[in-house]
């Protein structure tokens, strides 16, 4: 095949690093800012816009131990 075209290999970028505390999921993530906890995600409209809230520790908390679910945050919050 390498007759018709020519094969480059390639790779994968890597992982962007998170910041301290910082959580992230398919087109959301969690930035904690001092006492606040900001969960941005990519809203479902056509074309999508960035959409930042802020939510409570206990929710940031829960999340991160898998007790509960973004789309219960979103929810919650009236955006989901």
């Amino acid at each position: 095949m390498s007759k018709f075209y020519k094969e480059t290999p390639g790779h994968y970028p890597s992982e962007p690093s998170l910041q301290n505390g910082e959580l992230r999921g398919h087109a959301w993530s969690i930035i904690p800012t001092g006492e606040k906890y900001v969960l941005s995600f990519i809203s479902g409209a056509l074309g999508g816009h960035l959409i930042s809230i802020e939510i409570s520790e206990q929710e940031y908390m829960q999340l991160k131990e898998d007790k509960l679910s973004i789309q219960k945050i979103l929810l919650s919050h009236g955006v989901g």
